[in-house]
């Protein structure tokens, strides 16, 4: 804990945005889309990280308490049915 692993990731996907590198096979430059999967409990803590260390970056938040308008059933509910 307080090692600074969420601001190196975020710095890292910050250098992704903005290097030209050809990603294989999706024909997009840059940083793509990449999709985080945290405890509900550090989420808001990731969000505000990322407003300060990478403001021009889009997040949508995937949970109930988050930006999500479709339905319930879509939300990714169980971070153990995607760990493996």
């Amino acid at each position: 804990m307080g090692l600074g692993k969420t601001i190196q990731v975020i710095c890292f996907l910050r250098a992704l945005a903005f290097s030209q590198a050809e990603t294989r096979g999706f024909g997009f430059r840059g940083l793509g889309p990449v999709l985080l999967i945290c405890p509900t409990t550090l989420m808001h803590q990731w969000l505000k990280e990322f407003h300060n260390w990478f403001p021009l970056c889009r997040i949508a938040v995937l949970h109930s308490s988050g930006c999500f308008r479709g339905p319930q059933s879509h939300l990714l509910s169980k971070f153990s049915t995607y760990r493996k």
